[in-house]
């Protein structure tokens, strides 16, 4: 998890350089919003990845074969057995 600390720039303060951790008070609402923006983003993004591995996780204990036994589907391009090889 990434944290970022920001802080509102005060009055007095010079603005030398433009700091993505330090806002102007006006900048505020626009940086909230984009934060929760992307945090709906990476949340979604997140439940997409894990139902992808669940899905695989599932997949291989299904299809689990010995490393000694011949698989006996078959290819669906060619129609012959699959024999050792990973599909």
């Amino acid at each position: 998890m990434v944290k970022t600390r920001m802080r509102l720039r005060q009055p007095n303060e010079i603005n030398h350089t433009k700091s993505d951790h330090i806002l102007d008070p006006e900048e505020v609402d626009s940086s909230l919003k984009k934060n929760l923006s992307d945090k709906t983003v990476n949340e979604i993004d997140l439940k997409k990845k894990y139902g992808q591995l669940v899905y695989l996780k599932s997949l291989m204990k299904t299809n689990l074969i010995g490393e000694d036994q011949e698989n006996q589907e078959l290819c669906p391009i060619c129609q012959s057995n699959l024999g050792f090889e990973v599909c």
